[in-house]
């Protein structure tokens, strides 16, 4: 049994030093719940491109020891991609019992949140389990 409560209102920070980003909070999860190391993803700047591009790579490349899985079990990486004009917007989260617990940045409130996945259909879901 995971408790979400313990990562709830967790601060949102890019740079993971006084609370966590996207990445940062499934990796937090994966040590804690699991006692599993995942490489931090980080890129060069903080634009909304260079993460999502950075991130797309890193997991085309297999960087971050994942293999996609159909259906979803508790931890697992839930990728969440937003096309858009410019750029495909990238994100991720940890599944939880049909939901995705996920650091939002500031302008969304600026913490973890937990949410059922169906009020997260405008992105389109994909599930990596840590191997």
């Amino acid at each position: 049994m995971i408790d979400v409560k313990k990562y709830l209102g967790l601060s949102y920070d890019i740079n993971n030093e006084f609370g966590v980003n996207c990445w940062g909070l499934y990796k937090l999860m994966q040590k804690q719940e699991r006692g599993i190391e995942v490489v931090m993803f980080s890129a060069m700047n903080s634009s909304i491109r260079a993460i999502s591009d950075k991130f797309e790579t890193e997991l085309k490349l297999n960087k971050h020891s994942h293999k996609k899985v159909v259906q979803p079990e508790n931890l697992d990486l839930v990728v969440m991609l937003k096309p858009m004009k410019r750029a495909s917007i990238y994100h991720c989260g940890v599944y939880v019992d049909g939901k995705v617990l996920h650091a939002k940045g500031e302008g969304q409130g600026g913490q973890v949140w937990l949410e059922d996945i169906g009020s997260l259909s405008d992105w389109q879901m994909e599930y990596w389990r840590h191997v």
